[in-house]
């Protein structure tokens, strides 16, 4: 698939962009990509495609002074292009189908993998008629019954990736409704300063769990992120840790609509976090967070049925296959239980931890959450 003769290296970086956009890139892949990055993943990215694992931030303290813009590093990997064209076509396909319901609250439409086949299962676009259900009254419910949406989606759909000769199309992909309700969820309860992520919060009437450390962009100084319901939208005065413990902070910005459900928290003075996930009793987990995973290798871990790792107060720490994507949410198949709102769903890479989610619901007996990357845009944060 490489063009006889392609020199990326001679390239301008805009030349070079725009070729690789031509051969269907993602657009995650190329925010971040150089000419020594893409030396360095592949020399053939027509066969080997360049996909995007995760971006860490590499500069916090001097953006905290005041003496730099928060520097993202990239981290990519490669997947042959037959699974790519697998997994982009499904995605396209969602895509296409996406757009015939984008007035319609509570309707969401993603990729899901069919578990007839592990390892290499057959992927299909999920319509979702979602529910959500908050601890007293129901959020959000569709504008459409189900049973119309069932008649007004195909049975089959088709997607495509690439542009011009480089345009490959897939046929015949399954499209199939889903009825979902969503139900918030507000045992790592000791004391732990600094403060990490996976452990017990308390916010008003809501105990949660703290997902990740993170950046506040907009007021240069350090946060802690959990889910939206946790801290009320971020209108909670008071946050601690844990159960009858002393005060760390309160709500900062929130939103839990039903779509997006993430918020942070506002250290309180001399309360500080730390870039670890709990151990039990009081202790952190060796790895270091360091950063986000990335849409691309979450959406290939979700063609592959592959596993992400979990941590709630209430549940410990997990490790499920995802069973669903969409643009905004993670979907794994392990039931996280009341309580473990806020904590994270992540990848480790060696020392490494990506962080790759916040959970939010219950679903039946699935566990979903926003994407962190959709996290970070929503609050301008950044891991």
């Amino acid at each position: 698939m490489k063009k006889k003769g392609e020199k990326f290296h001679l390239m301008s970086r805009r030349r070079m962009m725009k070729s690789l956009a031509t051969l269907g890139i993602s657009g995650s892949a190329l925010e971040y990509m150089s000419h020594e990055a893409l030396a360095k993943t592949t020399d053939n990215p027509g066969d080997e495609i360049p996909r995007l694992y995760g971006v860490r931030t590499t500069n916090r303290e001097e953006f905290l002074n005041g003496n730099a813009s928060l520097k993202r590093e990239p981290k990519y990997y490669t997947i042959p292009r037959d699974q790519w064209i697998r997994t982009e076509t499904a995605f396209d396909a969602a895509k296409r189908i996406r757009k015939k319901f984008e007035d319609i609250d509570g309707i969401r439409v993603g990729v899901q993998a069919n578990q007839s086949r592990r390892g290499n299962p057959d992927l299909e676009v999920s319509v979702s008629h979602r529910t959500v259900e908050g601890q007293s009254e129901t959020r959000i419910t569709p504008d459409i019954d189900f049973n119309e949406l069932e008649d007004r989606i195909p049975p089959k759909a088709k997607g495509a990736v690439g542009q011009g000769k480089h345009k490959t199309t897939r046929e015949q992909i399954p499209v199939v409704a889903k009825k979902k309700t969503l139900k918030e969820q507000a045992h790592y309860d000791s004391t732990y300063r600094p403060v990490p992520g996976g452990c017990e919060v308390v916010a008003g009437n809501a105990y949660g769990t703290i997902g990740t450390p993170a950046v506040d962009r907009t007021h240069n100084q350090q946060t802690l992120v959990t889910a939206g319901h946790v801290v009320n939208g971020g209108s909670v005065s008071s946050v601690y840790q844990p159960q009858g413990g002393s005060k760390i902070g309160s709500g900062g910005r929130g939103i839990a609509n039903g779509t997006k459900d993430c918020g942070t928290i506002d250290l309180a003075s001399g309360t500080s976090n730390r870039y670890k996930l709990a151990d039990y009793y009081g202790d952190y987990k060796p790895e270091i967070v360091v950063g986000t995973l990335g849409r691309d290798r979450i959406n290939d871990m979700a063609s592959t049925a592959d596993y992400l790792n979990l941590q709630g107060r209430t549940s410990g720490p997990a490790s499920s296959y995802i069973t669903a994507v969409d643009y905004y949410d993670i979907e794994v198949s392990y039931n996280l239980d009341g309580g473990d709102s806020g904590g994270p769903y992540y990848d480790f890479d060696g020392d490494y931890i990506y962080i790759a989610g916040i959970h939010a619901w219950g679903v039946g007996n699935n566990s979903r959450g926003n994407r962190m990357s959709v996290v970070e845009s929503t609050l301008d944060v950044g891991v």
